[in-house]
């Protein structure tokens, strides 16, 4: 789907979706999928999160990628700047990251009914590549993530990942995430709110 087109659909169809996400009843959900699909038509990670300000005054969709690499985010950000001004609703690219009063290193991070404390998880850097600038990185999990599907667990990690610091952030610099529960002597793990400093200044740190 071209730019133009999609942002058409989405005129025509902005009341339809402002319904599904007020009225939150199965008989909208259709409109919904529709603009997901539309939006994975112009790259398979490409989607959004939809959302309203108080009062529902004004409605919300961010277009993102959900933190997948560069390349993505740029598409992100040109579908963003090619929308016209639409009323009631305000359109922005890219996941923010959100107040320290939302989410901290010292609070338990909520989703899918787990708690874990974000400071509680460690990291390593598996892979790196000093072209691109982009980093796998190894997690040292809690106990609490045993026996968790790892699927469900990266979903977790890279949600908590986008609130702390945003999707260019993510997108930018980390290229994948491996996880283990067990502290493995060949690598060298490090507290993880020192993970922007660390990927942003990986020459300085590593061998300064």
């Amino acid at each position: 789907m071209e730019t133009t087109a999609f942002w058409t659909w989405f005129q025509q169809n902005e009341l339809e979706i402002r319904n599904a996400l007020v009225l939150g009843d199965g008989q909208n959900e259709g409109i919904l999928l529709n603009l997901y699909q539309h939006l994975e038509s112009f790259t398979p990670s490409l989607t959004c999160e939809l959302g309203w300000t108080k009062m529902k005054k004004h409605f919300i969709i961010t277009i993102s990628s959900f933190g997948s690499p560069a390349d993505d985010s740029r598409i992100v950000e040109a579908l963003a700047a090619a929308a016209p001004k639409i009323a009631k609703w305000k359109i922005l690219s890219c996941i923010q990251s959100q107040p320290y009063s939302f989410v901290s290193f010292q609070r338990p991070y909520r989703l899918f009914n787990w708690n874990v404390i974000p400071s509680s998880i460690k990291f390593a850097i598996y892979d790196f590549d000093l072209v691109k600038k982009h980093y796998d990185v190894l997690l040292l999990l809690p106990p609490s993530f045993q026996d968790k599907p790892e699927a469900a667990i990266l979903e977790y990690i890279n949600s908590m990942f986008l609130d702390l610091w945003g999707e260019k952030f993510v997108g930018r610099r980390i290229n994948d995430i491996y996880l283990t529960l067990d502290r493995n002597e060949n690598f060298i793990f490090l507290e993880l709110v020192d993970m922007p400093f660390v990927l942003d200044n990986f020459k300085l740190v590593m061998w300064d």
